[in-house]
Formats: C-alpha cells, structure tokens, sequence
C-alpha cells in the first residue's frame, strides 16, 4: 500500500532523499560522482536540507520503503545566501572542489522567470524498479491539489526532450509545453535537466 508524507530535515530523511536523487538520475551523477556511494547521496539530500527544500519534498512509500519523491518549489524568495548555505553543507562532506561540481548538478532555482502564484517542480524522482507502479501520478495529483488549496494559479516543470514517457505522463495530468522567452540561455547552462517547459493552469483546466 502506497503512503505519502512530507520529507523531514532529519538527516535519515536528507540521505534517503540524495540515494533516491542518484538512482533516479544515474546519467547525470554517475558523471558527477562515478559509483555511486552512501557519500554522495549523502551531500546530496544534506544540500537540499541546508537550501531549505526539505519540507517541499513529498515521499512515497511501500512497506516503509521510500521510492518516489517530488521536490516544489511554492515561490522565488532563493537568495545567495541560502545557496551558500547548501554549499556549504555539501563541502562538509565532499570537500570543496567536488562540492562545487555536485551543485552543478542539482536541481536548479526556479528560473528568474518563476511567478509569485506559480509552483514549480524541481525534480519528480522514482526508483526505476518501483516505476509503473502510480508512485509518480500520485506525487503529481498530490502537488497538484497542493497548489489549488494555496491559491496557485499553475505548476510548472522542466522535462528532458527525447524523455517521451515522462512527458506522456505529465500531459495526462494537464500539463502542456510552455515556450518562454530566452529559454536557450538556461538550456545551455543546464541543458541535463531538460530543454522543455510544461505547465498546467490551474485556473482554467479541469481535472
């Protein structure tokens, strides 16, 4: 049976997370880190927690297992300060010049285009032996209602362009393509976490 909870900042949390991040994303960190270890997961989730993003995350659960998360974004209040912060809590365990390369490869801040009543999804991350299991349309139904009890006027995501399935699954829950201006600027800097943009509206789309 499926639950879902939100993340705690606890550091079992933070680790349970970054093992999720690294084996939903092999691609991306096993550039970063080779093998993937304890270590790396890790600096990973202590990141997310220093950032402060660990009560935006939601957790699926089977027996106890966690195999799925989302990570939101509800606003763009992120400030130097707070990226130093996760930095720092990564250097603390990896060291200074990989930590430096790990933040290159973490979700990134909401784009600077990121409105006040818009949320956004930084990572929707299943275990690839758990995936097909509704473990990611439930995170997406839950983000989704979320969203409206806040007073969210659209949730939006970024997805890779020749990931076909999961843009199938996001335009199942009503999330289209959404062009926006300059978009090749981020695309070149953070091209590994996806060329294309989706939002649903939440105020003119029914479920």
């Amino acid at each position: 049976m499926r639950t879902l909870r939100p993340a705690s900042t606890s550091e079992s949390d933070a680790e349970v997370v970054g093992r999720l991040m690294l084996d939903a994303f092999p691609e991306t960190f096993t550039r970063v880190f080779g093998e993937r270890d304890r270590q790396a997961a890790r600096a990973v989730g202590h990141g997310l927690r220093a950032f402060g993003s660990m009560p935006n995350a939601w957790l699926a659960e089977r027996e106890g297992v966690c195999e799925g998360l989302v990570l939101v974004r509800w606003d763009n209040g992120s400030t130097p300060i707070t990226g130093l912060r996760a930095f720092l809590a990564m250097a603390r365990v990896l060291g200074p010049w990989r930590a430096l390369w790990v933040a290159f490869h973490i979700p990134p801040l909401p784009p600077h285009w990121l409105h006040s009543r818009e949320a956004y999804i930084s990572a929707l991350a299943i275990s690839p032996p758990a995936r097909r299991r509704g473990h990611g349309s439930a995170l997406l139904d839950h983000v989704i209602e979320l969203a409206k009890s806040r007073g969210y006027h659209q949730v939006t995501l970024r997805v890779e362009a020749d990931n076909e399935a999961a843009q199938a699954l996001f335009r199942r829950h009503g999330f289209v393509a959404d062009p926006r201006r300059f978009q090749w600027v981020f695309n070149l800097v953070r091209r590994h976490f996806g060329e294309i943009i989706m939002t649903r509206r939440l105020d003119t789309q029914a479920d």
